[in-house]
């Protein structure tokens, strides 16, 4: 008789929230290998760089012809996304939860740039499963912790024994991006499916759907990194939303999504975030024990 599974075990391992952080990485659940299959998609055999496009010739441009009628809805979010990584004293609040199976996983995280430091908080919750992560990115090296009691309001304990420190490369393999990236998503002239530009009262707002695995290859790597995968999920669903002021500078951005993480069968997850952006701010790099009242 094969062993027996409980049903905790299957809801959680059937959770992976997930979501691209601007400066910072993913929030997500911590979830176990156990019974995971092959997904359908080998992100593997896809090169990243083939997908993104030359964000430095668009900003280039962008000096000569600030033109919002020059440019694709794509390409001014990503000429604000560009513009906020340049922005040296800036933040993230991130809220949202994902459903899966039996439960809603709630999310919190923020993410803090002080001139040439970085750092993200990235916290989970429900009654079933909790995870945290902080990253502090320095000027050649990152710190990873490990998160312990974490609560309902996004509150949690970080401890110096729990500390990993590694380069930008190995986070970068494992994670997809360092905390110097905005966002994780690859959004560029090869993986954005159709994107629509709306006029506002106080500036712009583009929706976009992108394409289910080109866009995703670096955050791929973040979901099975946080949530200890054998193998990656498949999405079917990627859609994103940005609201941009006047001058292009990002305000905030929202995603939905749909996929299916392989244990013990197929399970699906759908997810949605809203992250605010702040620019000029006065904030300070988090210590270990600060907490954000989210």
């Amino acid at each position: 008789m094969g062993r027996k599974i409980k049903i905790s075990t299957i809801v959680t391992t059937s959770i992976v929230v997930t979501v691209g952080l601007t400066l910072g990485v993913i929030v997500g659940v911590h979830v176990g290998n156990a019974l995971s299959v092959t997904g359908a998609v080998d992100y593997g055999a896809y090169s990243i760089e083939k997908y993104e496009d030359d964000y430095a010739a668009l900003m280039k441009k962008y000096d000569k012809d600030k033109s919002v009628s020059s440019y694709q809805p794509y390409e001014l979010v990503n000429i604000a996304i560009e513009k906020f990584a340049k922005n040296e004293h800036s933040k993230t609040i991130t809220r949202g939860n994902v459903k899966a199976a039996i439960v809603t996983q709630e999310i919190f995280g923020e993410d803090v740039r002080d001139g040439n430091e970085f750092y993200t908080e990235s916290l989970s919750y429900s009654s079933i499963k909790k995870c945290g992560v902080r990253f502090y990115q320095h000027a050649d090296s990152i710190d990873e912790y490990r998160g312990t009691n974490i609560k309902s309001n996004g509150s949690a304990t970080f401890q110096e024994k729990n500390k990993s420190t590694v380069s930008f490369k190995e986070h970068e393999d494992n994670w997809g991006k360092t905390l110097s990236r905005p966002v994780i998503y690859i959004i560029s002239s090869k993986t954005v499916l159709d994107s629509t530009l709306e006029e506002t009262s106080d500036g712009y707002k583009v929706t976009m759907n992108l394409d289910k695995v080109t866009s995703v290859l670096r955050y791929v790597k973040q979901m099975v990194s946080i949530s200890n995968l054998d193998r990656t999920p498949d999405f079917s669903k990627v859609s994103l939303s940005f609201n941009l002021d006047k001058d292009l500078n990002l305000k905030q951005m929202s995603t939905e999504e749909e996929y299916v993480v392989y244990v013990v069968g197929k399970n699906e997850s759908k997810g949605k975030l809203t992250v605010d952006f702040y620019q000029d701010v006065t904030d300070k790099i988090p210590g270990l024990d600060d907490q954000y009242p989210y």
